[in-house]
């Protein structure tokens, strides 16, 4: 059966449905499926000459077939992509983090090592191991109040370094 220009739009009509059905069965998208078939549609009217179509139905249905499977293509093309770039993106933060994680280490130790080594133990117990200042000073054997004149004295030393606001922020964060 040859078809006109003229006859496209009936032709959309009688087989609009059952294209749509045949389109949803490849994709399982409903809108997409509908978008399909109505692209097959416009492609028919850009066509110059539908004379040469010898099977209207079997035509329309190989090229919602065709449409369907280049959009499955694309679709996991696209879901390709957005993997590699969400991978990428992971490395990427995956690394800066790395790098920060090192020079925060670095300034910590350096700022660590420039307190009295006492000093430095009763810090790290209170400080950075979140004990209480009992803990510390069973675990150390001295008194409590040792402890909280180490702990003194390690901050008046480290509020005279150059790092000492960066090492404050590290240790509010260290937990993170």
């Amino acid at each position: 059966m040859s078809i006109h220009n003229k006859n496209i739009k009936s032709q959309f009509e009688i087989h609009y449905t059952a294209l749509c059905k045949k389109a949803y069965f490849y994709i399982e998208d409903i809108d997409d499926a509908k978008d399909i078939v109505q692209e097959v549609f416009l492609k028919l009217l850009d066509k110059k000459n539908l004379n040469d179509i010898k099977d209207f139905k079997s035509y329309l249905n190989r090229s919602v077939v065709n449409a369907s499977l280049k959009w499955i293509a694309k679709q996991k093309k696209k879901k390709k992509i957005d993997h590699t770039i969400e991978i990428q993106k992971g490395t990427e933060y995956s690394i800066e983090d790395s790098i920060i994680k090192d020079e925060s280490s670095t300034i910590l130790n350096k700022e660590l090592n420039n307190l009295p080594e006492k000093c430095k133990e009763i810090f790290v117990l209170c400080v950075l191991e979140d004990l209480k200042y009992q803990e510390a000073a069973d675990t150390l054997g001295v008194s409590i109040n040792t402890v909280k004149s180490q702990i003194k004295k390690a901050y008046k030393i480290l509020r005279k370094s150059a790092n000492y606001h960066s090492f404050l922020f590290l240790l509010l964060n260290k937990n993170q």
